[in-house]
């Protein structure tokens, strides 16, 4: 700043000033560096060693920045300028990778004093933050998983909880479920019940994946054959799940096994009361956590105690 001024030229490390400041423990942290107003390196801590593999004085001499990500790199020494131009006591905190002696790059923590030493050095203190940026790291993956999962179960509440027969959404349901969620195949099918006897009464509105199961149903309307399980559902509006190994309905266990399939779930689509149709989906294989949370969450209360 204008009115401050300039800090002395960097002398040589008093050596009886280094052991002093070695004893003080500033700000906890491990390594303890001294730069010149160029960013120099005059002095490192034994605590260099442990923390980047290097000699004790093997980086004495060097430019620090060279030592920096090449990303990190700028941001770090705009800290550092902010260190030689600020107040007195004026301290910059600022985390960065450090290059290691063996090539890798680890996150530092380093601490800077405005306050210079005689010989007019700066003194950074760094510790190994590593661990608690892969901490961080993970919690961000955790929550961009639950974000992704939040978004599957939008997709489906739009599906549920909107009245619009539009195939476009239907069938981005159903292609969320089989590619994302592991099921074999999905449908969702709409029933007319008060038609006359020449027109067809389900109406299959939108599908993805193996639909063996729905093709091979049987039903007194030949004009728009349907699987038994959404037959069930759009006659009795009362949800139906069918696991192969566990069931006393031996008509949909059988035609689960002569579909090579382990179970079926068909859930009635509902809102406000009034039934928008039936969501049908068929599986190979033990059904995923997160498939099943998603079709529970949008059950009506009275049809849980039904779920596989």
């Amino acid at each position: 700043m204008a009115d401050r001024e300039s800090p002395p030229r960097s002398q040589p490390v008093d050596a009886e000033a280094v052991s002093e400041l070695e004893a003080v423990p500033l700000h906890s942290t491990d390594l303890l560096t001294l730069l010149d107003p160029t960013g120099t390196i005059q002095y490192e801590s034994p605590a260099i060693e442990r923390l980047y593999g290097y000699d004790q004085n093997e980086l004495v001499g060097e430019q620090v920045a060279d030592y920096f990500h090449p990303d990190d790199r700028q941001r770090v020494m705009d800290a550092f300028e902010a260190v030689i131009t600020g107040e007195a006591h004026h301290t910059e905190s600022v985390e960065y990778r450090h290059l290691m002696a063996d090539g890798s790059y680890r996150w530092i923590e380093s601490v800077g004093s405005a306050n210079p030493t005689p010989e007019g050095n700066y003194v950074i203190n760094s510790r190994d933050i590593s661990d608690r940026k892969q901490r961080e790291a993970q919690l961000r993956e955790a929550r961009e998983q639950l974000q992704t999962e939040h978004d599957a179960k939008e997709a489906i509440r739009r599906l549920l909880f909107e009245r619009s027969t539009g195939r476009t959404l239907a069938e981005s349901v159903c292609r969320l479920l089989v590619e994302e969620y592991d099921y074999s195949g999905a449908w969702v099918v709409q029933h007319y019940a008060d038609v006359a006897d020449s027109e067809p009464r389900y109406h299959l509105i939108a599908s993805a994946g193996d639909e063996s199961f729905r093709r091979g149903g049987s039903t007194t309307d030949s004009q728009s054959p349907v699987d038994p399980a959404t037959q069930t559902v759009c006659e009795t509006v009362e949800a139906v799940a069918v696991d192969a190994n566990a069931s006393d309905n031996d008509t949909l266990v059988d035609h689960l096994a002569d579909c090579g399939l382990q179970a079926v779930r068909a859930v009635p689509i509902e809102h406000d009361g009034v039934s928008d149709g039936v969501l049908t989906v068929v599986r190979e294989r033990d059904e995923p956590t997160l498939g099943s949370e998603l079709l529970e969450e949008f059950l009506p209360e009275g049809f849980r105690e039904n779920i596989i």
